[in-house]
């Protein structure tokens, strides 16, 4: 499982040191986690930094969902050179289009914040095929969209949207990425989540403290009974086996099919890649 890191633009001087754990990808936030009218200063410092365009942002367009748009920041950043977009606070197709297609050369991740937008986004992906091949992943705001429908931020409440946001993500072929856990000092939820986010495939998850870095890493780590069971799976292929249909066979007690025996060969691979 990927790791998407925020750091928030106030606390540039921590990225050497957060680079050096293997993030998969570094999100500087210019939105919620500083001032807005800091935002010119730390940018100033932020393009002083050696391949600061290898960086996705999270930009600000709106400070809340009552206000119209403002793109005056996206197109400054996008004027320096700045591809790698984290697009926040969008309520409907429409208005992520009207976005994107003054960007287009841009790499989008888009948080999903507003129920509006949770519906109609496959509308992009249907009706503007050509640009949505911009949109590389999909994430849920989730502290902001249960905070605009007024309802508990729980479990039960998020399963709903979270398993929405999956499905779109996993039908068009982009990345599926996890809410960020708030609550920094408590492992145990923060295991649960991994947990949720594995059991239902998604591909990364959205982290905003150094320690939930260790903790991601912890749960993710492929278990010693899953590496066996992968291993007794490929045991039983044919030595000239290149993928394809199988006949299905039986392992203790469980009926082996193909998409087994995918899975068997991934959780290879990964540990043969060190991931």
């Amino acid at each position: 499982m990927k790791s998407y890191f925020f750091v928030p633009a106030s606390k540039l001087n921590k990225l050497p040191d957060i680079t050096k754990k293997g993030i998969d990808k570094i999100i500087i936030d210019f939105e919620d986690a500083i001032l807005s009218i800091d935002r010119e200063g730390y940018l100033k410092e932020f393009i002083k930094i050696e391949n600061f365009e290898d960086f996705w942002i999270r930009v600000p367009v709106r400070e809340e969902f009552t206000d119209e748009i403002n793109i005056t920041f996206l197109t400054e950043v996008y004027r320096l050179g700045i591809r790698n977009i984290v697009l926040p606070k969008i309520i409907s197709s429409k208005e992520l289009v009207d976005v994107m297609l003054l960007f287009l050369k841009s790499n989008f991740l888009i948080l999903i914040e507003h129920p509006k937008l949770l519906i109609e986004i496959k509308n992009v992906f249907l009706n503007y095929p050509e640009m949505a091949e911009s949109i590389k992943g999909l994430g849920l705001g989730s502290h902001d969209l249960m905070a605009f429908i007024g309802s508990k931020h729980d479990y039960e409440q998020l399963d709903y949207p979270r398993k929405e946001m999956l499905y779109l993500a996993k039908a068009y072929g982009i990345e599926a990425i996890d809410i960020a856990s708030m609550n920094i000092s408590d492992e145990i939820s923060f295991a649960n989540e991994i947990e949720y986010a594995i059991m239902n495939g998604y591909d990364g998850k959205f982290l905003i403290h150094p320690k939930q870095i260790d903790w991601l890493k912890n749960e993710t780590k492929i278990s010693k009974e899953n590496l066996i069971w992968a291993k007794e799976i490929v045991s039983k292929l044919p030595k000239d086996y290149k993928g394809g249909s199988i006949e299905p066979f039986v392992l203790n007690n469980e009926v082996i099919e193909k998409p087994h025996v995918i899975k068997a060969l991934e959780i290879l691979n990964n540990v043969e890649n060190g991931e």
